[in-house]
């Protein structure tokens, strides 16, 4: 097992015991996608991700596992990487569960949603989860979750908002706004993607960045310290 996988099944065990909160979540997502237009229920993938992406922080916080993680045979860059692997794989799995219920409840309802509107969204979902995590995680990595929480969750609480004020007022023709975009699906999937993988890339490097420094100033106190 390499050390970034043996680091994400350390990160996918610490937040094992908060799955009745997770699915809490997954459950309000859920909701986001029936009453608003299913399509723009799959950007509740993304505050899904956002969110879940906190909780190893928030463990590590609560629980002192920083000292662990330090001790551990694995390299700095590895538990970084495996927290953005593992808000990535929640982003794909919440996505995937979105779009089904999108596509099932819009065969039980008025609003029908086609293909082309399911992936205009899913693209610009995921530019919209490299966002929201790219910001959080550097966030929490410079000064922690219990300092930084407030400030990694404004941008998941402004998203929040104002996806349930459109879905709520169904004042956005859906179709009108995604059907420049479906002329040029190709296009649309390559430039959204790219942008994603780019923000991604560069939060990580930041992170990692951030990460060591961190570890340096722990360090240090624990020398002074001794």
């Amino acid at each position: 097992m390499s050390a970034a996988a043996a680091a994400l099944r350390l990160d996918v065990m610490t937040v094992r015991p908060y799955t009745r909160q997770l699915v809490m979540v997954l459950g309000a997502m859920g909701v986001l996608v029936v009453i608003g237009p299913p399509a723009v229920g799959l950007m509740a993938g993304a505050v899904f991700a956002a969110v879940v992406a906190s909780y190893p922080f928030a463990v590590e916080d609560k629980n002192d596992l920083g000292t662990l993680h330090a001790s551990l045979p694995v390299r700095r860059g590895a538990l970084v990487l495996a927290r953005y692997a593992l808000s990535l794989l929640t982003y794909l799995v919440a996505t995937a569960a979105a779009t089904v219920l999108a596509l099932v409840w819009s065969t039980t309802g008025d609003a029908v949603v086609t293909g082309g509107e399911l992936g205009v969204v899913a693209a610009v979902s995921f530019v919209t989860y490299a966002v929201l995590v790219g910001f959080q995680l550097p966030v929490y990595y410079a000064v922690g979750y219990t300092r930084g929480r407030l400030l990694g969750y404004v941008p998941i609480m402004l998203l929040s908002a104002g996806a349930g004020a459109v879905g709520a007022s169904g004042a956005v023709d859906l179709a009108a706004l995604v059907a420049p975009l479906e002329r040029h699906p190709v296009a649309t999937a390559a430039v959204t993607i790219a942008a994603g993988a780019l923000v991604l890339v560069g939060s990580a490097l930041a992170a990692w960045r951030l990460d060591r420094r961190h570890a340096h100033r722990v360090s240090a106190g624990v020398r002074q310290a001794a």
